[in-house]
């Protein structure tokens, strides 16, 4: 679960900046977006929770919750600065599905043997390790868009010449040219916008691999004993 909040929550706190500081939705619009997700990830919780949960090995609901999740976030890396609004909404559901598929497994796991009398510590424990998650995967998350956002922003730089026909063409279709005083910074802002929309896909293709990386993690987890009722999830 520590490890996991670093590609949930770091989705999470990036979605929001994209959207609003970059194709410029308003704050309300912006937060309909995530609604389905949240949708499909209750929908997934209960569907696990109630019927997948007495016949699939929880281990293996979690390899596949990761692997969903995995490819709704890599789908997020061809996100450009024109994308509409369903291309935002339909990789958020698939990544809902997949972390419902984690959540109720893993808490299953973690809680599964433990004698009464230690699991209010086994919750404290799992709730701080959740929060520590969290936290250090939206810092990470945010430390790397700065950078990557300096590194395109160098890159993109490079090709700003006089020699360059893209930039005139750039410059004609907005009346402007070099001689142009307001030319330059015109320039300068959609150089800003292009790095930073090529450091989102970059930390989404991150956030993705970061999903395949826990499976791994799956084989150290026991069994836990198979139960005719639905599991009990904290």
């Amino acid at each position: 679960i520590l490890s996991f909040g670093l590609g949930m929550f770091g989705s999470i706190a990036l979605l929001p900046l994209l959207t609003q500081t970059l194709i410029g939705y308003p704050a309300d619009q912006a937060g309909e977006l995530f609604i389905p997700r949240g949708i499909a990830s209750g929908i997934s919780m209960l569907l696990v929770g109630s019927v997948l949960m007495r016949f699939i090995d929880p281990r293996r609901l979690i390899t596949t919750g990761l692997l969903i999740a995995a490819v709704g976030t890599a789908v997020m890396s061809n996100y450009s600065l024109g994308v509409d609004r369903w291309a935002l909404i339909w990789p958020g559901i698939i990544q809902g599905i997949g972390m419902g598929l984690v959540f109720v497994p893993l808490s299953t796991i973690a809680y599964d043997g433990l004698p009464a009398h230690k699991t209010d510590e086994a919750a404290g424990l799992y709730g701080l390790m959740r929060s520590l998650g969290s936290s250090v995967g939206i810092a990470i998350s945010s430390a790397l868009l700065v950078r990557q956002a300096t590194v395109h922003r160098a890159l993109l730089s490079e090709q700003i010449t006089p020699y360059n026909p893209a930039l005139a063409d750039w410059l004609a279709a907005r009346g402007l040219d070099l001689s142009d005083p307001t030319a330059m910074s015109s320039v300068a802002g959609e150089i800003s916008r292009q790095a930073q929309m090529l450091a989102f896909i970059d930390i989404f293709w991150f956030l993705a691999c970061s999903f395949v990386a826990l499976i791994p993690l799956t084989l150290l987890m026991h069994k836990p004993a198979m139960r005719s009722g639905p599991p009990t999830a904290h």
